[in-house]
C-alpha cells in the first residue's frame, strides 16, 4: 500500500522498493512503534526510508523487551545505525540539490541522533544490555526530527520541485 504520491519526473529521487516494511510481531504483539499518517512527508524517498527505520526500531524494541543477548541487540542497532546514516546522506543530498537554507542546522540534528545511537551501541559493545525505554528514547528522537525538521525540509523541497 502506498501512502504518498509517486515522484514526478522532475524529482531526482531514485525509485525504491515497496514501502512495506516487515515488522517483527513476536508473541502476537503489535509493533511497539506503529507507522502513523502524521509521519508522512509526501516525499516518497524520505517516507520509505523513515518507514524502514521504524521497522528497525521495532526489531530492536522486541529484542530489548525479550531480553535478548547483547550480540543480537548489537546487530539490530548496527543495522538501524547503518540505515540512518544512509538515510541522512540521502536527505542531505536532496537538501543540497534544492539549496535548502537550513541544511547545516538540519545536518547537526542528524549528527545528534547518530551520536545518541552510537553511545547506546558502545554500551552494548561493553557488555551492557538495553531496555525498551532506551529504544523508546531513540524512537522519540527520530519522531521529533521527522515532525519538526524533516517536515520543514519536506515543505521546502516540494515547493522547490514544483517551481523547477
Amino acid at each position: 500500500m502506498r501512502l504518498s504520491r509517486e515522484p514526478s519526473r522532475r524529482e531526482a529521487a531514485p525509485p525504491l522498493p515497496s514501502t512495506e516494511v516487515p515488522v517483527p510481531e513476536a508473541a502476537g504483539r503489535a509493533p511497539a512503534f506503529p507507522w502513523r499518517e502524521t509521519y508522512v512527508l509526501h516525499v516518497p524517498v524520505l517516507d520509505q526510508e523513515h518507514r524502514k527505520m521504524f521497522g528497525f526500531l521495532n526489531e530492536l524494541h522486541e529484542l530489548a523487551f525479550s531480553k535478548a543477548e547483547s550480540a543480537q541487540m548489537q546487530s539490530a542497532l548496527g543495522r538501524l545505525i547503518d540505515h540512518a546514516l544512509h538515510h541522512f546522506a540521502s536527505e542531505e543530498r536532496l537538501m543540497a540539490a534544492v539549496r535548502y537554507p537550513h541544511r547545516q542546522h538540519h545536518r547537526g540534528e542528524h549528527q545528534h541522533c547518530t551520536r545518541n545511537a552510537v553511545r547506546i551501541l558502545e554500551r552494548l559493545n561493553a557488555g551492557d544490555t538495553i531496555d525498551p525505554a532506551t529504544v523508546t528514547s531513540l524512537k522519540e528522537c527520530m519522531v521529533d526530527h521527522i515532525l519538526l525538521a524533516d517536515r520543514r525540509f519536506a515543505e521546502f523541497y516540494r515547493m522547490r520541485i514544483r517551481t523547477r
